[in-house]
């Protein structure tokens, strides 16, 4: 995942046939563009996702902020056991998010067969369990991790029972299962986390937070300097990975492939609640420029 400047990012949007949605009489445009074409795809960002309670990289009082790399989390344990720590909080909490609106409306609108198709830059996963089927997660998805050696994979929940178990210092409030909505699990699965809840293990909440989208949360150091990470279940040798595109990392040629055959496909892109700066979502949009494709952002 790399970042475009605003520079770059200002000669694709706005440009011909591409407008910014801003105000509300722009409704009656976007009213419009929806009752003239048959193949819209949606591209959204982390702005769909703040209604959530998820919050954004780039909003107005936001302090800066890099994520964590690929190489730096692959080469270095220490660097691993800052991820967890931090993500083990954060991920406690986005599993108590819910769809917003948006991705409701979206998700509405592919049943309706208004929407052809829709790409997301997020990895909270709430696209799916807002019912979204026909859905590219260009970046991932936080819901599973998988050994970087054999390839081992588990739901983010049981791993992040293995975390609390041996850090019981830790803190994420009490667990929460995920949604039975969620289609990274079976309902006989959720059912089952449900019926463990009584034996979670609540602690003293000891940290302070500040989420970001990809559920990296501030901790404190003792938190990070005493943590135990587990090594892989099936192997014994190898560690787990989010199964996410991390910042300075690709995202996988079938993925993207995916993504530019649906805005090929397209006879209108809708860009909701996405700056474009990123790389991955960017040359999206240039891509339907290139083709001619009309473009609409819509950021509230």
């Amino acid at each position: 995942m790399s970042i475009v400047t605003r520079s770059v990012l200002e000669s694709v949007v706005p440009a011909s046939g591409s407008r910014w949605i801003q105000k509300e009489r722009d409704l009656a445009y976007l009213r419009q563009f929806f009752e003239n074409r048959k193949r819209i795809v949606g591209l959204t960002g982390a702005g769909v996702s703040t209604a959530s309670g998820i919050p954004d990289y780039r909003s107005p009082g936001r302090p800066p902020h890099r994520p964590m790399e690929a190489k730096d989390f692959v080469s270095s344990e220490a660097n691993r056991r800052r991820y967890w720590a931090r993500s083990f909080v954060g991920y406690g909490r986005m599993c108590l998010a819910r769809p917003s609106f948006t991705h409701k409306w979206l998700a509405d609108a592919e049943r309706a067969g208004t929407l052809r198709h829709t790409i997301t830059c997020n990895v909270d996963g709430l696209h799916r369990i807002a019912g979204s089927r026909k859905l590219t997660e260009l970046h991932g998805q936080l819901h599973t991790v998988q050994c970087r050696t054999c390839q081992h994979r588990l739901h983010r929940f049981d791993f992040q029972i293995l975390l609390q178990k041996l850090n019981p210092t830790w803190n994420a409030g009490p667990l929460h299962p995920p949604h039975p909505d969620a289609t990274w699990i079976s309902s006989e699965e959720a059912s089952n986390y449900e019926q463990q809840a009584d034996s979670w293990i609540e602690i003293q909440d000891t940290t302070t937070s500040l989420m970001r989208p990809d559920g990296d949360t501030v901790v404190g150091a003792s938190a990070i300097a005493n943590a135990i990470i587990p090594d892989c279940l099936r192997c014994g040798g190898g560690f787990y990975m989010p199964e996410v595109v991390f910042f300075g990392g690709s995202v996988p040629e079938a993925v993207t492939a995916e993504a530019r055959a649906k805005v090929e496909e397209a006879d209108g892109l809708l860009v909701m609640g996405a700056t474009l700066t990123t790389y991955s979502a960017f040359r999206l949009a240039r891509l339907a420029r290139e083709k001619g494709i009309p473009i609409i952002l819509v950021n509230i």
